[in-house]
């Protein structure tokens, strides 16, 4: 079942970012949430921008998925009850005592986690489910999407085999966050090390660690940032510089488009009206306010020095 909320407008909010962006951007923004249980975390206003296709095959998620949705998310979000895999067909989804940890491939024995890093029985499989899965070459086919700006993927240790299902389309992907493995949780999992030797022979570079899970600093599992090494279209380098400064990469966009010849004040101009925007509204208004006492007070002091001298 797919839910698709059609857009009423396109209208965003009155921010300075959102205005530039429809400047200087081709829109809307091409978003792609694979694993979307907990909601579409990231793109807040910039939403209003985007067209975004967020996938959740777990029932009991995607329904938890579709009341979290926000006022300004709703209209410009599909949600997919279905999974991506490498292959199109169905697939059995191992249903973990924590849901956030089930997945297509079937968890490591709990003696495992237990022994190695978790305290708990949250690996525990307490269903096995037969769900419909589709391939992401066959999903951007269908919905005659040509390039994707931003993929999440957060699936429990199918990352890299969503990945390889998207064939030579993962040419026209920019930015990429993707939750990697350094230890197997998963039987057959891949993990870090040909995660990125895959992606860098489609041209992707990685260029930050996000949130992750550390034992006495041994390193479980990160979300990974990846990015296009090349971008060919204008549009598209454009698109992913102002992604990486929406989500707080503004030296990681200002290398990017440097590296692709375009103007610096570009950069400056996205930055500086996004940190204007999420700066917080009090202390602006202390800025403000201390801006003006500061031109009062030269004022003063500029008629007292005259008053001294006329006197």
């Amino acid at each position: 079942m797919t839910k698709r909320i059609e857009p009423a407008t396109r209208d965003g909010r009155n921010l300075r970012f959102l205005k530039i962006c429809r400047e200087l951007l081709e829109l809307p923004i091409v978003s792609v949430d694979v694993g979307a249980d907990g909601g579409v975390r990231e793109w807040g206003e910039l939403a209003t921008l985007c067209a975004i296709h967020a996938f959740e095959p777990r029932q009991n998620s995607f329904e938890e998925l579709q009341r979290s949705l926000t006022e300004i998310s709703q209209p410009y979000l599909t949600i997919h009850n279905t999974g991506l895999a490498r292959t199109t067909g169905k697939h059995r989804l191992y249903v973990t005592r924590i849901p956030q940890a089930s997945s297509l491939r079937k968890p490591k024995p709990a003696s495992f986690l237990l022994k190695r890093w978790r305290q708990d029985n949250g690996f525990d499989v307490t269903q096995e489910l037969e769900i419909d899965c589709i391939s992401l070459a066959q999903f951007v086919q269908e919905e005659k999407i040509s390039h994707i700006d931003f993929l999440k993927l957060d699936t429990q240790g199918s990352e890299l085999d969503i990945l390889l299902g998207g064939g030579d389309f993962l040419h026209e992907i920019s930015v990429i966050k993707c939750e990697v493995e350094f230890v197997q949780l998963y039987e057959g999992q891949p993990l870090f090390d040909e995660v990125v030797g895959t992606l860098a022979t489609y041209g992707f570079r990685l260029f930050a660690f996000e949130e992750g899970a550390e034992v006495y600093r041994k390193r479980i599992w990160s979300d990974c940032m990846f990015i296009q090494s090349k971008f060919t279209d204008q549009a598209r380098l454009m698109r992913a510089a102002a992604i990486l400064i929406h989500i707080g990469y503004y030296e990681e966009a200002l290398w990017l488009l440097i590296d692709h010849g375009v103007p610096v004040e570009i950069h400056q101009r996205l930055a500086t009206a996004r940190m204007e925007d999420i700066t917080p509204t009090r202390t602006k208004l202390w800025q403000g306010f201390r801006g003006g006492a500061r031109k009062l007070l030269n004022t003063l002091g500029v008629l007292q020095i005259a008053k001294k001298i006329f006197k």
